[in-house]
């Protein structure tokens, strides 16, 4: 689960990284989705920070091993982490947005 500010967000990122076919589809199956954020609430520590508006982008890996899934575990973060930066490259508004929503670039997981 990665959380994004907007919807747009996290269809932008799944869009562009389900372009390409699995290259070993009877070893991996990747299912892609994208939901509306929970609520954050003060009782609630399982909702992102920053994630009231946002949108979350799912994401289900099956593997054959488990040497598979971690390396298919890697390469879709590092994708996701390409594409993250590459938008802000091109549409830096959009990131700062995102900034002041609450997504970090550069980590992988989320403290708190």
């Amino acid at each position: 689960v990665i959380p994004y500010p907007t919807h747009e967000d996290a269809e932008l990122v799944r869009k562009v990284i389900t372009v390409d076919r699995e290259l070993k589809p009877h070893e991996v199956r990747k299912e892609w989705s994208v939901e509306d954020a929970p609520q954050a609430t003060a009782s609630s520590d399982t909702a992102p920070v920053g994630t009231g508006a946002g949108a979350i982008l799912k994401i289900m890996i099956h593997a054959a091993t488990t040497r598979s899934m971690r390396l298919n575990v890697n390469a879709v973060l590092e994708d996701i982490a390409l594409i993250t930066r590459s938008i802000a490259a091109f549409d830096p508004e959009r990131m700062q947005r995102a900034a002041n929503e609450g997504l970090e670039l550069g980590s992988v997981g989320r403290a708190g």
